[in-house]
């Protein structure tokens, strides 16, 4: 089955289950608690389970659509920092002698994956290693494009990583960051965006909105009554159903493209 079709899919199923919740929901919480339920109330439930249908499965393209896991979820599991892969940079070294400025030089060499470990490419006997006696790495440098971004490690005052397990190097002059573990390889560049976090924030938000105005406006719940059933429906519809419908509907091929095949 195509992506676009079970899009359609989702849509039609949760149109029909919600049409069914909110017609016989409906008729009969409103004749318990009104004495009689709302007028027309089929059409009623229809139109609520196309409004509230149609968000959700709105949700779930754009979340699945987008250039990493979760990056639009729920509140409980969105993550809106990306995940860019790379093979290969430049380990920018700095050594025990000082040039003429009395500053300490610096030196680059690159580096290539071969099998689990970063090798350097003018002598693959030499693996990448963070420090030796003679040098520590200070920053690396990494293709996006056509152009080399640096990062610079995360030093203390006396030029030494800081403590931690993991070795932290951020972008120059952005918001990216590369971390090394105690194996010497980096990770994937990591990528935070504010704008996927508001809109993720907005999302969810959104989403008790939509149930709060149809359950109001469409079914003739009182107002305090739409927002109970609102939440009452909407926690296990981000607990249970959003996760299995992202799942059904991911499209794993347009996660964790390498840095160097992303344009900014």
């Amino acid at each position: 089955m195509t992506p676009g079709t079970m899009l359609v899919v989702t849509f039609a199923t949760l149109t029909v289950a919600l049409f069914a919740l909110f017609w016989g929901g409906s008729r009969f919480l409103q004749a318990y608690v009104y004495n009689e339920p709302a007028n027309k109330l089929a059409i009623r439930g229809l139109i609520a389970g196309l409004l509230v249908g149609g968000f959700l499965t709105f949700w779930v393209f754009v979340n699945t659509r987008a250039e990493s896991k979760d990056r639009y979820g729920t509140f409980f599991e969105f993550n809106p920092t990306s995940s860019h892969p790379f093979d290969s940079f430049e380990a920018i070294r700095r050594g025990g002698t000082k040039d003429d400025k009395g500053q300490y030089r610096e030196t680059t060499a690159a580096f290539k994956k071969q099998g689990d470990r970063y090798l350097d490419t003018k002598d693959t006997t030499k693996s990448f290693n963070m420090t030796t006696a003679d040098y520590v790495v200070v920053a690396v440098a990494v293709k996006d494009g056509e152009k080399a971004v640096r990062y610079d490690a995360d030093l203390d005052a006396n030029g030494k990583y800081k403590s931690g397990s993991n070795r932290l190097f951020k972008e120059v002059g952005g918001r990216r960051y590369i971390e090394f573990g105690q194996s010497n390889n980096p990770s994937a560049v990591f990528a935070p965006s504010r704008g996927a976090l508001w809109a993720a924030l907005g999302l969810n938000l959104l989403h008790y909105a939509v149930w709060t105005l149809v359950l109001w406006a469409v079914l003739r719940f009182t107002p305090g009554h739409a927002f109970g059933l609102a939440v009452a429906l909407g926690l296990p519809t981000m607990l249970l159903l959003m996760p299995l419908l992202f799942d059904k509907n991911k499209m794993p091929d347009s996660f964790g493209k390498p840095v160097a095949a992303q344009a900014k």
